[in-house]
């Protein structure tokens, strides 16, 4: 019989044959060739079956190698099968190298290899892939990452067993997943960490905090909790604009730092507050040698835009265990002491007490309070008489700011004052205080009272408003009163901080025919140059130079009251002397030619009802 032969030929209607076909001799007894026999298979379906699983392959080959996953196959024993044109490409990314065909080359044998002198994951993905190959698992997934020159990448394996109706086959896929984890990680920092400075956030620092506790309770350790503020950031970001106060923010943290050991965490908890803890510290103490670390590296000048600029910063300080052992007490006590550390003067660190505390909780009470007064009309205005030297004429009135507590009784404008200041809240009050002080003024002179200047106090807060001045303007049209018979009283403080700006918001408020004096004059820094360019009407003597005068200790005071006087005549001002109480201050002052006197020797401050019988009483006859 001579070996197979196959061939192909169509029929007449089209269709193609394939056949094989077998020959064969018969021979006779004596071993003759007798005849030849031919035997003939019709083998179309077979080829046809074969071609298709050809094609099937081709299809299979050219999908996997259009994939971006890296894939590769191979049988029960771990012999690759095939592989894609991204698993040649990822194999050369991770270092390895193969000098023949992967065809036939056991996958076993390099999970072994790169186990002895691979990446730290080889070992665990050798473990898991001969689970998946050996049916001790249908399948495994494992995240690892790789190093090469150019960068870190980040790769997610998976081995996964078939068996349909044929032979076992085990697909191992890589997937490049380092755009993924990048875009994880970057979330996770966002979730933790303050992305200006790089510092961790406030749920970062509180939980790190909540460990360092555990541990210090474990350990028996002294741990310190410290709340910084910068002193004064605001204006920066005011004056210089939000870039400025980024940039001095990333290098105040960086000072921060830089004073802490190792083990110590620092995270930024606000826009310019800063938490510190520092753990298993020998002594409390120890804390404030760490905090004044910090205070001296703040003050070194800070260069934004080539220029110094300089800002301080207050620092609370708490101690675990002995002030509190959770993390939200801890660091509400050392907020508590930093805005002591405000109080008594900015640039400086203070241990928390409970006598803080009971302040702190006053404080809030009278905040709370505060919100709630003007609604419910607990605050009203008092009235104290300014007098002409001379003719000792009523020639005008202050207006000043009472509030009474539903369970406090009267609150001191000396206590609830600064808390307006702080929260705000002052814009509002003294909007309110302008208009009833206004509307009296108007009520008085409708009684044919002589009409008087009705002098009211502006604090910082509302003189920075941006429409202070159209407040004003609407106050006195709505009140009727005509803007001479209106006396704005500023401090040093407000004309020395933005003096061109300030400029310009006088001159609008004087076109009203407002008039505009400077209070408690002396008790601040004065720049003579500014105080010429302002459009001021008077300037008031501080009580604290008149209280002096007539006693053993007085010939300074009455000095300083000489030298202002004299400055604010050559200045053409009206000179206000506050806080006259005794006869030798009234007659120091009228020889000095002092104009106008305020104070408790003619009257206290009065309600409206007293003020106004008063005036009845002194009308011209």
């Amino acid at each position: 019989m001579t070996a197979p032969f196959d061939q192909r030929y169509r029929r007449s209607d089209g269709r193609l044959i394939w056949t094989i076909a077998k020959l064969a001799v018969a021979r006779d007894a004596a071993g003759r060739p007798k005849h030849l026999i031919a035997v003939i298979e019709d083998i179309s379906e077979r080829k046809a079956m074969e071609q298709s699983l050809r094609e099937s392959e081709r299809f299979v080959k050219s999908t996997i190698d259009a994939l971006s996953e890296h894939i590769c196959v191979v049988d029960e024993k771990g012999c690759i099968l095939t592989v894609n044109k991204a698993w040649r490409e990822y194999s050369h990314n991770v270092g390895v190298h193969i000098t023949q065909d992967w065809i036939g080359v056991n996958y076993l044998d390099i999970c072994d290899k790169a186990t002895a002198t691979g990446p730290r994951d080889a070992a665990a993905f050798a473990e898991g892939m001969r689970d998946v190959l050996f049916d001790r698992r249908e399948d495994f997934t494992l995240e690892y990452s790789c190093s090469t020159e150019a960068a870190e990448r980040w790769y997610l394996a998976k081995v996964t067993r078939f068996q349909l109706d044929g032979p076992v086959r085990v697909v191992i896929s890589h997937e490049n997943v380092t755009q993924a984890k990048l875009a994880q990680q970057h979330l996770t920092f966002l979730a933790h960490y303050d992305s200006l400075t790089g510092l961790p956030n406030r749920v970062l620092f509180y939980d790190r905090l909540k460990h360092t506790l555990l541990q210090a309770e474990r350990s028996d350790w002294t741990v310190a909790v410290m709340f910084i503020d910068l002193d004064n950031f605001k204006m920066v970001n005011d004056t210089m604009g939000h870039a400025a106060g980024d940039a001095l923010l990333k290098q105040a943290s960086a000072r921060i730092v830089a004073g802490l050991r190792a083990n110590d965490t620092v995270g930024r908890l606000g826009d310019d507050e800063f938490g510190v803890f520092l753990p298993d510290l020998l002594s409390a103490n120890d804390a404030g040698l760490v905090a004044q670390k910090i205070m001296d590296a703040m003050a070194c000048s800070f260069m934004i835009d080539n220029k110094e600029h300089f800002v301080t910063c207050s620092i609370g300080i708490t101690v675990y265990p002995h002030d509190a052992r959770d993390p939200d007490s801890l660091v509400s006590n050392a907020d508590t002491a930093m805005y002591r550390a405000k109080q008594i003067g900015r640039n400086n660190h203070q241990y928390f007490t409970a006598h803080m505390n009971t302040r702190m909780l006053e404080h809030a009470r009278l905040e709370n309070g505060l919100r709630m007064a003007l609604e419910r009309q607990e605050l009203f205005l008092e009235y104290q008489p300014q007098v002409d030297m001379q003719s000792g004429r009523i020639v005008g009135v202050e207006a000043l700011m009472r509030w009474h507590h539903p369970e406090l009784g009267l609150v001191a404008p000396t206590t609830f004052i600064p808390i307006a200041e702080e929260t705000g809240l002052i814009v509002a009050i003294g909007e309110w205080a302008l208009g009833v002080a206004c509307a009296q003024n108007v009520a008085w002179q409708k009684r044919s009272l002589a009409p008087l200047v009705m002098a009211v106090n502006l604090s910082a807060r509302q003189f920075k408003q941006k429409d202070m001045s159209d407040t004003v303007r609407q106050v006195l049209h709505e009140t009727g009163l005509n803007g001479n018979w209106l006396e704005l009283e500023l401090t040093e403080g407000i004309v020395m901080e933005n003096a061109e700006a300030l400029i310009a918001t006088m001159n609008r408020l004087k076109t009203y025919g407002v008039r505009l004096s400077l209070d408690d004059f002396g008790t601040g820094y004065s720049n003579l140059g500014y105080l010429k360019r302002f459009p001021l009407d008077a300037i008031k003597i501080d009580r604290s130079f008149i209280s002096g005068i007539g006693a053993d200790f007085g010939a300074d005071e009455s000095m300083i009251a000489s030298t202002v006087i004299t400055l604010g005549h050559s200045l053409r001002l009206a000179v206000v002397a506050e806080g006259v109480e005794t006869s030798e201050q009234l007659r120091t002052l009228k020889a000095l030619k002092c104009d106008i006197m305020q104070g408790f020797l003619f009257s206290t401050p009065l309600s409206a009802p007293a003020m106004t019988h008063l005036l009845e009483q002194h009308a011209p006859q």
